[in-house]
């Protein structure tokens, strides 16, 4: 694999909520009810209010400095590096955040969300869980991906032009097969780091069985 595709990779290692929608300046009149505001729809989207610029007491300031931790986040293959894990004990908010200058926490570079049943969301719907059907329908063309079975398996690789490649950022989504319990014989599945498209008559059984695993929002490095 290309060292440049394998790095990539390694993150296919995202988001955060939104700002709040301000208090109205006026009071209310005496003896009224406060309501809180309803949650905003777009509240656990990626980027969400994530940027280039965001830094550890920034995420402190939003998410609470007892719901930020520093601390080893996964690359894949077995290797970490420094970063940051947003609700580490909670599975339904947790993210890694990963740095360009990882000693420093300096430089956003990705954020990944890998747990089953989160609340996070990839702008413009992707969630984990979603079938590979849904993302392509969401995408709104054709996607191409790698076999399944190794450590990228699954790795959504080009977009094809659709809704998830027209953006500034980069979007990485990693499928993951789900076999049927009474699999038939002719059940074909493509596997190892070969290219394989989501139109491919061969395995359009298996990829009617795949949904996606994570996912990951990456930025790229800012020159000084």
């Amino acid at each position: 694999m290309r060292p440049v595709l394998a790095a990539a990779l390694a993150l296919a290692c995202a988001g955060c909520m939104r700002e709040a929608s301000t208090a109205s300046a006026a009071a209310p009149p005496a003896g009224e009810a406060v309501v809180a505001p309803a949650p905003r729809d777009d509240a656990w989207r990626l980027p969400g209010a994530f940027a280039a610029d965001t830094t550890v007491e920034a995420l402190r300031h939003r998410f609470g400095a007892a719901n930020v931790h520093i601390a080893p986040v996964p690359l894949g293959e077995g290797q970490t590096e420094r970063g940051v894990v947003l609700f580490a004990d909670d599975p339904a908010r947790r993210v890694y955040v990963h740095f360009h200058d990882p000693e420093a926490l300096l430089g956003l570079r990705a954020v990944r969300v890998v747990d089953a049943g989160s609340r996070w969301q990839l702008e413009p719907g992707v969630r984990i869980g979603m079938s590979a059907s849904a993302l392509v329908a969401l995408n709104g063309a054709p996607v191409s991906y790698l076999g399944f079975d190794w450590d990228y398996g699954g790795t959504v690789i080009d977009w094809h032009g659709g809704r998830l490649a027209d953006s500034p950022l980069r979007a990485i989504v990693r499928l993951r097969l789900v076999r049927p319990p009474d699999t038939a014989p002719g059940f074909a599945v493509p596997t190892g780091d070969g290219t394989f498209h989501s139109d491919d008559a061969r395995y359009r059984d298996a990829f009617a069985h795949a949904v996606v695993d994570e996912f990951t929002l990456q930025w790229p490095h800012a020159e000084p």
